[in-house]
């Protein structure tokens, strides 16, 4: 029988939007506006998990520019490794309300 790969790590499914961005930090590290365009109060989330969670994530100012030449700036916000224990366990606490 062949081995399946779990791309969730372990962790069940995300079932808020809050779960959905902390799911990301946990698996790819870091998550942004630019990962999250269609999701409104994404600063808000962001802003949950450091404040109300006591998450702490690093702060990295990218800028582009759109198709026009308009150049912008936001934010990428990175979970370090030491903080990704913490993070599974707010996720798992997060996960056990629902």
């Amino acid at each position: 029988m062949e081995q399946q790969i779990d791309i969730f790590n372990g962790l069940p499914l995300p079932k808020s939007h809050l779960q959905d961005v902390l799911f990301t930090l946990i698996n790819q590290g870091q998550a942004s506006i630019e990962t999250y365009r269609s999701l409104p109060g994404f600063r808000t989330i962001i802003s949950e998990l450091v404040r109300k969670h006591n998450l702490f994530l690093k702060k990295e100012f990218i800028t582009k520019s759109d198709k026009y030449g308009k150049k912008f700036t936001y934010v990428n916000h990175i979970l370090p490794s030491k903080e990704n224990e913490k993070a599974i366990e707010v996720y798992n606490k997060l996960s056990a309300k629902k």
